[in-house]
């Protein structure tokens, strides 16, 4: 149950940011590595993670929008599926703003990136 509020908040805090699209910003090794080291850090089996597409966009007030997948296990040490997450960078961290677990909330945040141009594929 205390999973479920804390997706509930991280759905309202992600709700607060505009579903203004975002400008296209190229590929970076870099970023992509940061992203990737920073979302590890919140799964259950770090080691585990393979990571699908990132797409990252610059918004209106130079924060940049990531939206992308990963698949990593679970407690009972099962592969999940590629989930896919939704985060900003600002002043160079990642912040983590939701992560799907399930087929709704998986929902929710394809719909929260298609809606800033950042769609994601599954």
């Amino acid at each position: 149950m205390p999973k479920f509020f804390a997706f509930l908040l991280a759905v309202t805090l992600a709700g607060c940011v505009t579903a203004t699209p975002v400008q296209s910003l190229n590929p970076s090794a870099e970023r992509d590595k940061m992203i990737k080291e920073s979302l590890s850090g919140s799964l259950k089996d770090p080691y585990s993670a393979v990571f699908g597409q990132i797409k990252t966009g610059m918004a209106s007030n130079g924060v940049i929008r990531v939206c992308g997948t990963v698949n990593a296990k679970n407690s009972f040490g099962g592969y999940v599926g590629m989930m896919p997450y939704i985060g900003t960078i600002n002043g160079g961290k990642f912040n983590l703003q939701a992560m799907a677990s399930s087929g709704n909330e998986a929902a929710f945040i394809n719909g929260q990136c298609n809606s800033i141009g950042l769609a994601i594929e599954q």
